[in-house]
């Protein structure tokens, strides 16, 4: 399909109210990945249907050269609103009237802001400027300053005047079945004698369109249920039922309510087309709530094929997979975007993010020197890359030259000049390495031996003020005024522990006597002692105190971890 044919197809679905529209933005962009106006399509479409997740995977992909135009400060202000960021949202509407100051849309948009300021002068101004847009019949924003109005004066409990606002916008040939769903809420809120037919009508017409069914089904699972919502659902025709994009809020309510059975049957006999991976991820979930594993990890690598070099599809599993805390399987979809799609970089921020819980350095390195490669001039990825190298005390002079040319490229950068200062630093972070039990699989996990803690060798004087400023740093260790040093020998005897490596891999493997450590399951976090293993079955009997009590349980080897002599070292620090 060529752009311009995805583009009207997004257009129109857009127009009927659809959210598969958003799949066609997403679309565009991949098609056109150096036309940012593809990108704030694709964010303008996701903040529409409320998207925020998928608006904000938009805006991060943006490049930063178009990060100072006035589309990006509006619609990076409208996020934050969203996200009930205030301040977040004032700064970017005002620096996008700053670059356009005769731009109504914009003083609209700081005017929401300053509507619901605690300062009574401020929010009748706003409301004054938003009554005088009401007032103008010809203006292109008096349906917007409408529905501000209107919720503002029901958020007041002003019901009369929000029912008065939301009459003149229905009045308006623009009008929607979504304003006309907010009417009927003002009306049940204010208790009107009204709203019982206005319920009856919306009801009536939804019966027989899906955008409007689509709609209705979701504001009722929002206001009263999801049972009530899923039963009208089901009690609707089947060409609405099964028609585009009611099938979506159907299987919202059953995953809501837990009827996995339900989920599987319905996602088992419809033909979803564009939708086909995210209904193989649903199959997933329901297959996986029921206990059948290997079906459930079947149905999800299908999902994956399906999605194959499709950012839309993948994007719709990064969201499901991260929603149902499936760890592993997150990362997995975050790994093949950033291989599928480099310049996708909130997918890469994600899965730093990911590997950085879990101390993983090798994995981030890894991550960001293939995508690093794949954009060498991005001055971020030269520095972040060159932190976890200086991070890791690996390839030293290749941290160097990265961490020069990020300074070079931008002096005042206070994030690339702290990671330019780190020769000054030896840092040293030990970690482990080891096999854990996930629900469906085993997975490895690397994590620091001293989580949310690194040691540094370096002049407190001379370069304690940039250490604290750097990137991920919270602060220096002390006591009052006190700097606890650890000593060399410390150190040293920390690398000889861990095989002269920053990461020690540990097996599964235990004698009787062993003291453990039960890193997953009920028994999180409790040390016992090894009584008996058995490989044969990867299972390791264990004594342990619980309740007052000794008990032997018998656990997984993957959920156990041998217990590090970690007491000695902060002893050593605070005598010194």
């Amino acid at each position: 399909m060529s752009v311009e044919a995805a583009r009207m197809t997004a257009d129109m679905l857009e127009t009927a109210g659809l959210p598969a529209a958003l799949g066609w933005r997403i679309r565009l962009a991949q098609l056109k990945p150096a036309e940012m106006e593809y990108r704030f399509a694709w964010a303008r479409t996701a903040l529409k249907i409320h998207d925020l997740r998928s608006a904000a995977d938009a805006l991060g992909g943006v490049n930063d050269s178009n990060k100072s135009s006035v589309t990006y400060h509006k619609l990076a202000g409208a996020l934050a609103w969203e996200l009930h960021k205030a301040a977040e949202a004032e700064t970017q509407y005002t620096e996008a009237l700053r670059l356009e100051p005769t731009n109504a849309s914009i003083t609209l948009n700081l005017a929401t802001i300053h509507l619901a300021s605690t300062n009574k002068e401020i929010a009748n101004a706003a409301r004054l400027f938003m009554e005088q847009l009401a007032a103008t019949t010809n203006c292109e924003l008096r349906t917007t300053a409408l529905q501000y109005l209107a919720s503002d004066a029901n958020a007041h409990k002003l019901f009369d005047k929000a029912i008065g606002y939301s009459r003149q916008l229905l009045q308006d040939p623009s009008a929607t079945f979504a304003d006309r769903i907010v009417h009927l809420q003002f009306l049940l809120e204010a208790k009107s004698d009204e709203a019982a037919s206005w319920l009856a009508a919306l009801e009536k017409e939804a019966r027989s369109l899906p955008a409007s069914a689509f709609l209705f089904g979701k504001w009722m699972a929002a206001t009263d249920n999801p049972a009530t919502a899923l039963a009208w659902l089901q009690s609707l025709p089947p060409n609405v039922q099964t028609n585009e994009p009611v099938p979506l809020i159907v299987t919202d309510c059953q995953v809501a309510l837990q009827d996995w059975s339900g989920l599987l049957a319905l996602v088992n006999k419809e033909d979803w087309g564009e939708l086909t991976a995210y209904r193989l991820a649903l199959e997933s979930l329901a297959r996986r709530s029921l206990g059948k594993d290997t079906a459930a990890t079947a149905a999800l690598q299908k999902a994956l094929r399906r999605s194959a070099h499709r950012l839309d599809s993948l994007s719709r599993l990064a969201q499901v997979t991260s929603a149902w805390r499936w760890i592993p399987e997150h990362s997995e979809v975050l790994e093949k975007i950033t291989a599928d799609f480099p310049k996708e970089t909130w997918a890469a921020d994600q899965l730093v993010a990911q590997l950085y819980a879990q101390g993983d350095t090798r994995g981030i390195q890894t991550l960001l020197t293939k995508i690093q490669a794949s954009d060498p001039s991005n001055a971020r990825l030269k520095n972040n890359l060159a932190n976890v190298f200086l991070l890791r005390n690996a390839e030293l002079p290749k941290a160097y030259h990265l961490a020069k040319e990020a300074y070079d490229s931008a002096p005042g950068d206070p994030f690339f000049a702290s990671t330019y200062a780190y020769p000054d630093t030896e840092v040293f972070l030990p970690c482990i390495r080891y096999q854990r039990r996930t629900r469906s699989t085993r997975v490895w996990t690397t994590e620091a031996l001293f989580q949310t803690y690194l040691f540094a060798r370096f002049d407190l004087a001379a370069c304690g003020r940039r250490i604290r400023h750097a990137h991920a740093v919270l602060d220096v260790v002390h006591f009052g005024a006190r700097y606890p040093i650890i000593p060399d020998m410390a150190i040293e005897e920390l690398r000889r522990a861990l095989g002269g490596e920053q990461t020690r891999v540990v097996t599964n493997s235990f004698d009787p006597g062993e003291l453990v450590r039960i890193a997953d399951g009920p028994f999180h976090d409790l040390e016992a002692v090894v009584i008996r293993a058995m490989p044969s079955h990867q299972r390791v009997a264990v004594l342990l105190d619980f309740l007052g009590r000794q008990t032997t349980v018998e656990l997984d080897e993957t959920q156990l971890m041998p217990v590090v002599e970690r007491s000695r070292l902060p002893e050593l620090a605070c005598s010194t």
